[in-house]
Formats: structure tokens, C-alpha cells, sequence
């Protein structure tokens, strides 16, 4: 669905008219991206597998510094690899085992691990820390890009597009005190969350066990 036909169908949601200016596209764009987002962070919850806009992101590891600010725009990571000289491979980076007893300003473990918090990523490795260009990797989401043109279609699966234009009206709902149109909204979007949130649970990759089966072929 265009962004186009998310302005029309959260007009007709509040008005039963798609044409109907009282809710003007600037304020029903900037509600759509905003809405936008808490989409994609809800389908990410419901779905830690589920990779949308997955790309790289790097950063130069500097001599001696072990804490690295993580872009903003960073909304998961999935994966972290690293090198610690210029010329070297790139290494997996592990978590860090949160039960550890070591003082972390002393920990150094025998294979690089890293802890994120706080919009912070730390290092801990038995290595030097030299100067490397593009020295940690990272396998990131990322922010969703804006809905700006009429022709832009939210990176969204399909059929639950119909959740922005719904957030969309019961937004214009809530800022002109339509009680009783936005509650009918609400139990629209509750109903309609819970299929998405089915939906996708249901995108996660599940570990299979096989069992051997015992058949006589004699």
C-alpha cells in the first residue's frame, strides 16, 4: 500500500470520506511515519529472527579505547565480528557471560566477547587495542527510512499495512476528543494486533528435532 493510500484510508477511517482535508496530509504523514515506527519495533520484538533492513555498520577501533558509542539509528544488532590489526581476518565477538567474577576493567577472555547498554558497545579481549580502520563489524537493523513521497510504501508486510491508516485515525481521534469514534478504533487496532503479533511469531525459526523411526523392513 502507498503512502497515498494510507492518507486516504485513514481519512475514510474517521470521516468515511477518503477526500475529506480536515485532517491535512502533513500531520497525517508525520503520524504515519511515527506510526511506522512503532510497527517495525513491535514486529521485531515478536520476532527477534525476523531480519528487516538487515545491513552492516562499522566502527574504527581507536589504540587503547574499549567503549564505543552505537549509532542511533542502529535498532538491533544480530551479529559482531572483529579484527585488531589491519591486516588480519575478522573474528566473531561472543556476548559477554554476564556471570562472570572477574572486575570487568580486568576481564580478558582467551576469544573477544562484547556487552551492549546504554547506547554503548565495550570490547573485551586478551589483544592489543591498536588503531583499525572498520576494525569492529556489526550486523545491524537499522530506522526505517521515511514515507516523504505519494509513491513510498512502508517496508511493512502487506496485509497489516492497514495498521498505520487505523494508529493514523485514532490519532486524529484522540487530538479532536472523538471518544466514541476512537474507541471504535482502539478495538479495531486491538483486534488487528493480535493477528499481527501471530503472524509474526509465526516468521521465527524453530528448532526441529528428529526422531528416528523404527520400522521393521524384513
Amino acid at each position: 500500500m502507498t503512502l497515498e493510500n494510507i492518507l486516504k484510508l485513514s481519512r475514510y477511517t474517521v470521516f468515511g470520506d477518503e477526500t475529506n482535508t480536515d485532517y491535512a496530509d502533513t500531520i497525517i504523514k508525520l503520524n504515519t511515519n511515527k506510526n511506522y515506527r512503532r510497527l517495525e519495533a513491535r514486529a521485531i520484538m515478536n520476532s527477534p529472527n525476523w531480519q528487516p533492513r538487515a545491513t552492516y555498520a562499522y566502527i574504527d577501533i581507536l589504540a587503547d579505547v574499549y567503549k564505543y558509542d552505537l549509532d542511533s539509528s542502529i535498532w538491533r544488532v544480530n551479529k559482531i565480528e572483529a579484527k585488531f590489526t589491519s591486516d588480519s581476518d575478522y573474528l566473531l565477538v561472543n556476548p559477554i557471560n554476564i556471570d562472570i567474577n572477574t572486575a570487568l576493567e580486568e576481564y580478558e577472555p582467551t576469544s573477544p566477547e562484547y556487552d551492549i547498554r546504554a547506547g554503548f558497545l565495550t570490547l573485551f579481549t586478551n589483544l592489543p587495542i591498536v588503531n583499525v580502520t572498520n576494525g569492529i563489524k556489526l550486523y545491524v537493523q537499522r530506522d526505517v527510512t521515511d514515507l516523504v513521497n505519494t509513491t513510498d510504501e512502508p517496508d511493512l508486510v502487506e496485509p497489516f499495512v492497514d495498521l498505520l491508516a487505523l494508529y493514523n485515525a485514532l490519532d486524529y481521534c484522540l487530538a479532536n476528543e472523538m471518544t466514541t469514534k476512537g474507541r471504535e478504533i482502539e478495538r479495531a487496532i486491538d483486534k488487528r494486533l493480535i493477528e499481527f503479533d501471530e503472524f509474526m511469531a509465526s516468521r521465527q525459526l524453530v528448532a526441529t528435532t528428529l526422531t528416528p523411526e523404527n520400522k521393521n523392513y524384513y
